[in-house]
């Protein structure tokens, strides 16, 4: 999960996200990370329009998120 994270941090690579918010809700993103840091990751969220910071241990599953031809991929890590 770290590695396919840090990878959308060089690449600016977008990455959608299974995330669990500490309100215990789950939600669904589009990503790309800004910074990672010990204990989170700072990206801009596509889906909330802002920069957010997600906690590692929230982040439920990660997958690279491509569109071609009018069709979604995902290849997951």
């Amino acid at each position: 999960m770290h590695q396919l994270l840090n990878r959308s941090m060089i690449e600016h690579l977008p990455l959608e996200i299974i995330y669990h918010a500490r309100d215990q809700s789950i939600s669904q993103r589009l990503i790309r990370v800004i910074r990672m840091e010990e204990a989170c990751c700072v990206a801009y969220c596509y889906t909330r329009k802002q920069v957010r910071t997600f906690r590692w241990d929230g982040i439920l599953a990660v997958a690279v998120f491509r569109k071609n031809k009018g069709t979604e991929k995902r290849s997951g890590a």
